[in-house]
């Protein structure tokens, strides 16, 4: 008997031997962000680490990970805070540098706002010159509001009834937000109303790892312009037929609409296939300057109201420096540039992969009495460039850039103008280093777009040379 316990000491001792190993505690000071949204930490020998929720120039202790390259940790003490660590006004953001707990939708809360701007314009640069861009990057444009900015907010439904968003770093833990700094006050007035029909309602949530049950997410919209207000499920194979009427009765009086989009793939998807009407019709709409846009439940549109508006007005300042005939529009959507664009050209064609996206730009044409303007619905690596002798060309691809059969396309259609949108100038940088040997940079300006994360909106104006 005593050799067994002889055995089990030594195994104890042996694997508390291991965990110190595997875990040990550094003083290091935070020197920059990541465009992940991470901090980066370097202890008294120059190792650099990858921590959470750091605000550069903390000194801070840091318990690390395992060994060798790429060293990850957690910041577990801030010793001494830098000039820019601000107190988040949210209670889950990562206020003492701990991730623990803390939900993953706001990564730099607790950076001051100037040098949230500052540190992603230097995240910008630094992409263009890993790529031997050369071109002045413009002061980040700060958006109007660091606060209730989101006129979407995808919520997501736990096992338990939770409603949140996901902690730091995780997939699994959830996050029970009762409330979103990021969102508007009637947003959350909806987002406590829907919580409370959840918990005394005999609904059953998702559960990834069972496979069972209906309720998966909750999704609020609020449209600029129109204040109109709706609320979206997601639910697995079931519609919420059943249980409307009830739901009905906890919603406040300013839901103008409540869709039921049914998903029935077991993936992490916070959109469904088909989607149902039970308030105010088919679509929503939005207005941005001038131009009224029809949205459909699933559809993009720009999550920074005031922002968009910013952004908007930016790229129609381009065009009028341009003046155009034909305007080609690639990865067009739901027509946010080509509609608008069409009051100051002679005629614009929008593309689009997503065919449900292009019928929604003929409508929200046809809603504007805007004729000047035709979409086509397919896929941009066919579309043929060089058949409309356009003068300007503007694309607003996808977070992976432009493909490198597009740029090829570009480059010998020769149009004389481009217009850039990107939100990722790590592809935009990577794209911009290709299109140099035909195209000059004129003028590059970031736009903060989702303020209090690491990232960006980047627009660009070329020039063929």
């Amino acid at each position: 008997m005593n050799s067994v316990f002889l055995i089990l000491d030594f195994a104890l001792k042996f694997c508390i031997l291991i965990f110190k190993f595997l875990i040990m505690s550094i003083i290091a000071r935070v020197m920059d962000v990541t465009q992940a949204g991470y901090s980066k930490a370097l202890d008294m020998k120059g190792v650099e680490y990858i921590v959470p929720f750091g605000c550069p120039g903390d000194t801070v202790e840091v318990d690390v990970k395992g060994h060798g390259r790429n060293k990850k940790g957690i910041i577990t003490k801030i010793i001494e805070p830098s000039s820019d660590r601000v107190e988040p006004k949210c209670s889950y953001a990562g206020k003492d540098g701990k991730v623990w707990k803390k939900c993953g939708g706001c990564a730099f809360q607790y950076i001051s706002y100037e040098k949230q701007l500052k540190l992603k314009r230097d995240l910008i640069k630094s992409a263009f010159l890993k790529k031997d861009v050369l071109a002045e990057v413009k002061e980040v444009l700060l958006s109007p509001q660091i606060f209730g900015y989101r006129n979407r907010m995808d919520f997501i439904v736990g096992p338990n009834k939770e409603i949140g968003l996901r902690e730091k770093g995780s997939f699994e833990k959830i996050i029970d937000i009762e409330k979103c700094e990021l969102v508007s006050s009637r947003m959350n007035e909806v987002l406590a109303s829907v919580r409370k029909w959840i918990k005394e309602s005999p609904v059953s949530a998702w559960n990834y790892a069972s496979g069972e049950g209906i309720l998966r997410y909750i999704i609020l919209r609020e449209m600029p312009g129109t204040h109109e207000l709706a609320v979206i499920f997601i639910t697995y194979k079931e519609y919420l037929d059943n249980y409307i009427s009830d739901l009905r009765k906890y919603l406040p009086s300013f839901v103008t609409h409540i869709f039921n989009g049914l998903q029935d793939s077991v993936a992490d998807i916070s959109f469904g296939n088909k989607y149902r009407s039970y308030l105010g019709g088919e679509y929503l709409s939005a207005k941005i300057k001038d131009i009224f846009y029809l949205v459909s439940p699933g559809s993009f549109f720009q999550t920074n109201s005031s922002c968009a508006e910013l952004m908007l007005g930016q790229v129609l300042k381009w065009v009028s420096e341009v003046k155009p005939k034909n305007v080609l529009d690639l990865y067009c959507g739901g027509g946010f540039f080509s509609l608008a664009i069409s009051k100051m050209a002679g005629e614009v064609c929008g593309v689009e992969l997503d065919k449900s996206a292009i019928d929604l730009a003929i409508r929200t044409a046809e809603y504007n009495k805007i004729k000047n303007v035709k979409f086509v619905s397919g896929d941009v690596l066919d579309f043929d460039i060089s058949f409309g002798n356009y003068d300007l060309l503007v694309v607003d691809p996808p977070r992976v850039g432009l493909h490198p059969k597009v740029i090829s396309r570009l480059m010998e259609a020769k149009i004389p103008n481009l217009i850039y949108v990107s939100c990722n100038f790590d592809s935009l940088a990577y794209n911009l280093s290709v299109l140099g040997d035909a195209y000059e940079i004129e003028e590059v300006q970031p736009i903060d777009m989702f303020p209090h994360t690491p990232h960006v909106e980047t627009l660009v104006k070329l020039r063929r040379k």
